[in-house]
């Protein structure tokens, strides 16, 4: 798994699918770095790609309209406190104080196995209402969505296997391979060394014989001498 690979999420109750802008890389306790993602800004956003999501084409800017997936039902989904909206959209409504460190998101990806390290992620339920300037009651809710819960979603620990697994990847997993590509090199130096020892042996040892056997030969072959001392052929 690569930064440049897109990721997203999809969960049906949220009617779509979210997706994902990778931040950077940090370093986790189970050891090794993990690619770290967060909730991108154009999830709520008024882009092509959301169209679907707003047939009456009164969106909202940083608003996703739940409607067509709850039967049409005045329902539109947000980061919470309004994370990363227009202020117009929640400037009539008190208490809202975005925050990317209370609401913000981060995903934190193992990219060797693609195991999910940590998740941490906002949503946020509004009822958007519509003119309601008839009522002198709720008039003041007019054409708005009204903050009803926020949810924040929290990946728990990983269990003990999977941490394990983890720390053998990134802690304990180099030092074995060094130490098998050693033994590798080891294994292959003498499996190659030791027949190239034997054949230098081999015919070192045939070397000698041939010379041995050469000497031999030398010294056993019969000498001439003359019968008569003094006696030369004329």
């Amino acid at each position: 798994m690569t930064p440049k690979r897109p990721v997203k999420i999809y969960r049906n109750v949220l009617c779509r699918f979210l997706e994902l802008d990778y931040v950077g890389t940090k370093t986790m306790e189970y050891g090794g770095k993990g690619l770290e993602y967060k909730v991108s800004n154009k999830s709520y956003s008024l882009i092509p790609e959301n169209k679907c999501l707003c047939p009456k084409g009164t969106c909202l800017e940083g608003v996703s309209d739940l409607a067509p997936c709850l039967y049409g039902l005045p329902v539109v989904l947000s980061n919470a406190h309004f994370l990363d909206a227009d202020p117009s959209v929640y400037e009539r409504v008190e208490g809202m104080n975005p925050s990317e460190e209370l609401h913000g998101s981060e995903f934190i990806i193992e990219p060797i196995i693609g195991l999910v390290l940590t998740t941490r992620f906002s949503v946020q339920l509004n009822v958007l209402v519509s003119d309601v300037t008839f009522n002198s009651n709720i008039q003041r809710y007019s054409n708005m969505p009204v903050p009803i819960a926020y949810f924040k979603i929290v990946q728990p620990k990983l269990p003990a296997d999977q941490i394990t697994s983890v720390r053998l990847m990134h802690v304990y997993g180099p030092y074995l391979l060094i130490a098998l590509q050693f033994i590798l090199v080891s294994s292959t130096v003498f499996l190659i060394s030791h027949p190239l020892r034997l054949i230098y042996w081999n015919w070192v040892t045939s070397r000698r014989k041939t010379i041995e056997s050469d000497v031999l030969n030398v010294k056993d072959v019969p000498t001439t001498e003359p019968l008569i001392e003094g006696c030369e052929k004329t």
